[in-house]
């Protein structure tokens, strides 16, 4: 909706806005709560995650030492671990800064942080979003390159 005009506060006015009822509020509550836990999940996952690649030698990622498999491979696998678990902890952290906001937002009746819970909520989903993306992609490579291999391999 377009801009209709400047309020005495400086805001810009879009028409009649959305005006949350009490059941509206307890919904989006207790869906921060939700959001809590599970952003508290995702960063105690993240933590295990982290912790398993600094901890574990590069080997134990490929079993190198029984499958004669370069130390390089593991490093990778080290390396695509993390870049995982960075995108894993912004996503709890995207939830977790949405489930604080939104409480203080209705709880306040202050639309400044609704409005910031709402970002994070939309950055979490788009985030989400990019992923199931790339891994979809990821996923059609690979299920097509070893067919291609063997094709180019007969001829």
């Amino acid at each position: 909706m377009e801009p209709t005009g400047v309020n005495e506060t400086g805001q810009f006015e879009t028409g009649p806005g959305i005006i949350l009822n009490s059941k509206a509020s307890s919904y989006l509550k207790q869906s921060g709560k939700w959001a809590s836990f599970l952003a508290i999940v995702g960063f105690v996952i993240c933590s295990i995650i982290l912790l398993s690649v600094i901890v574990l030698p590069i080997g134990s990622f490929t079993h190198s030492a029984t499958l004669n498999i370069p130390s390089f491979v593991g490093l990778s696998l080290k390396g695509a671990y993390l870049a995982l678990d960075m995108v894993y902890f912004f996503l709890s952290l995207h939830l977790y800064r949405f489930s604080k906001k939104v409480k203080t937002g209705i709880d306040d009746l202050n639309s400044d942080q609704f409005a910031y819970a709402l970002g994070k909520l939309k950055s979490f989903f788009q985030l989400l979003g990019i992923m199931a993306i790339v891994f979809f992609s990821l996923s059609i490579i690979l299920l097509f390159t070893p067919l291609i291999v063997n094709m180019l391999m007969k001829h």
